[in-house]
């Protein structure tokens, strides 16, 4: 009898914590889109499937219907693209609003010789308009070329022989003259 209330226990213990979901196998039907990794991300909308592509060059979005089959893509007008964009990476719908979060971990932006990455977010309403995304962009980081102050001391009380001052100089003039036309202020004290 022991046993019997251990394993009812049990079974109730499990049961309580599982959630289960069904997938029906008989009336499936396949996408056939060829856009590159599409299928990566997909999400129920109350206008249909969406799907992403984020490594396909012309669209990265796309809406499809289940009862059709057919797939059309969600445009993002007034963004310049990359390459390596992304855009679909990470999708999220709100149940209640059905509005649309697709970001692009990685946009790269030059900024002299250095490449940035920065994400952007597109929130797009319920009917998936895309003529006014909403862009989020967080912590977009500016390219800016700020200057920077180089100050040599040199040891002017006589200690220092003629050939090593003369080496010093030169030095000063090697590294004065890596920083020609930087934004590069330098100075001089003895």
């Amino acid at each position: 009898m022991d046993w019997c209330l251990l394993i009812f226990t049990y079974v109730i213990a499990v049961s309580i914590q599982s959630h289960g979901f069904n997938i029906e196998t008989e009336r499936s039907r396949a996408l056939n889109v060829s856009a590159e990794w599409f299928g990566h991300r997909v999400m129920q909308h109350s206008s249909g499937i969406i799907v992403s592509a984020p490594l396909d060059k012309s669209s990265n979005l796309f809406k499809c219907s289940y009862t059709s089959g057919s797939c059309s893509p969600i445009n993002i007008d007034g963004i310049t693209r990359t390459d390596d964009w992304g855009m679909g990476l990470s999708l999220a719908v709100n149940p209640t609003t059905s509005q649309l979060l697709a970001c692009a971990p990685h946009l790269a932006h030059p900024c002299g010789k250095n490449m940035y990455l920065n994400s952007v977010c597109y929130k797009f309403d319920g009917r998936l308009l895309t003529p006014v995304p909403q862009n989020i962009t967080p912590g977009y980081q500016e390219c800016t070329s700020k200057g920077i102050d180089i100050a040599f001391l040199i040891d002017g009380s006589g200690s220092v022989a003629g050939l090593d001052f003369q080496k010093m100089k030169d030095f000063m003039l090697r590294i004065i003259e890596s920083f020609k036309n930087k934004n590069t202020n330098v100075s001089t004290s003895r």
